[in-house]
């Protein structure tokens, strides 16, 4: 989570400055960099970074295998929600608990 932090502040620093920020190429990190951005609900820059990127938004990570979609539908990020709907995530995967975003949502309102 520390380096998710640091790679998201590098990210930050860079946008600022506008030059063109991208994506790590593998899913991995580069959802640990947008992770953060999602929780925050930080739907420009999550935009920006996926819309130059080959990530899979439908990529399940961690111990429980969840997606970017229910880590923002945990959070009620809802701006990042309907865009990575919009990109293409499948609000019918089910976590290893059998969860689904939908699940997530309407457990923490």
């Amino acid at each position: 989570m520390e380096r998710a932090m640091e790679q998201l502040n590098r990210l930050t620093r860079s946008l600022r400055r506008a030059r063109t920020v991208e994506l790590p190429e593998d899913n991995e990190t580069a959802v640990y960099t947008l992770m953060p951005m999602v929780m925050a609900d930080q739907h420009r820059s999550v935009s920006e970074l996926l819309s130059n990127s080959k990530f899979d938004v439908n990529y399940a990570f961690g111990r429980v295998k969840r997606s970017l979609l229910h880590i923002a539908a945990n959070c009620g990020s809802v701006e990042c929600l309907v865009l990575l709907l919009k990109k293409g995530a499948n609000p019918n995967y089910q976590d290893i608990s059998g969860c689904t975003p939908l699940h997530l949502a309407a457990r923490n309102g």
